[in-house]
């Protein structure tokens, strides 16, 4: 019995840790999308004038691509998790 205990609380300690990390990416993909919004919008007319609306909104879908690969992983994680509680 106090040989399983040892490897199982290491265990869930690295998968904490594991977590952790998606967690706070996913975060920080939020918060670099939500500063590039914000940016956009304050230049909208600049971005009309020079014809660059197709362009902003590719960089727009790849930081939302970005976001949704992490919120994807961030909930597979936190499922397995809250299942095993």
């Amino acid at each position: 019995m106090m040989g399983i205990v040892p490897p199982i609380a290491l265990a869930a300690i690295f998968y904490g840790k594991f977590v952790s990390r998606i967690s706070k990416r996913t975060m920080e993909a939020t918060a670099t999308l939500t500063k590039l919004s914000e940016e956009k919008i304050s230049q909208i007319r600049t971005i009309k004038a020079f014809a660059q609306e197709k362009k902003e909104e590719g960089v727009f879908k790849e930081n939302v691509e970005a976001i949704y690969k992490f919120a994807i992983k961030d909930a597979f994680a936190s499922v397995r998790i809250k299942i095993y509680k």
